[in-house]
C-alpha cells in the first residue's frame, strides 16, 4: 500500500475525539505496576491508594484542560481504537495505517490537522 505523502494541512471534523483522546495525554504519571506484584499486602494497599490518587489527578487534570479547551498533539494512531472508533470518511492522512502522518493537533472542537514534523 502506496504512503500518503499529499497532506493538504486541513482539518477535519471527528466528533468527540477531543474529550475521548484527553484520557491518555494526561501528565500525570500512574503508579509502577510492579508495586502490584507482591504477597505482601502493605505494599498492595500502597499501590492501590496511588493508583486511586492518580486516576483522581488524571481526572482534575483532564477536566481543568476541557474547560480551558487548550489544543494537544497526540499520535495519529490513536484515532480508529476503541475510543474514536475509525470512520469511511475520515481523509487518507488520518485514517490509512501507512499515512506519513505521525503527530496530529486536536482542538477542543473535535477538529484534527496532521502536526508538521
Amino acid at each position: 500500500m502506496p504512503r500518503v505523502s499529499d497532506v493538504d494541512g486541513g482539518r477535519f471534523h471527528v466528533p468527540g475525539c477531543y474529550e475521548a483522546l484527553m484520557v491518555g495525554d494526561s501528565d500525570t504519571p500512574s503508579p509502577d505496576p510492579r508495586l502490584a506484584l507482591t504477597d505482601d499486602e502493605d505494599q498492595l494497599a500502597e499501590f492501590n491508594v496511588l493508583k486511586v490518587q492518580a486516576a483522581r489527578e488524571a481526572a482534575e487534570s483532564k477536566a481543568a484542560k476541557v474547560a480551558a479547551g487548550e489544543p494537544f498533539t497526540t499520535a495519529r494512531r490513536r484515532f480508529g481504537g476503541n475510543a474514536v472508533p475509525r470512520a469511511d470518511d475520515w481523509p487518507d492522512w488520518l485514517r490509512d495505517p501507512y499515512s506519513d502522518v505521525e503527530l496530529v493537533r486536536v482542538y477542543a472542537d473535535d477538529t484534527v490537522e496532521p502536526v508538521d514534523q
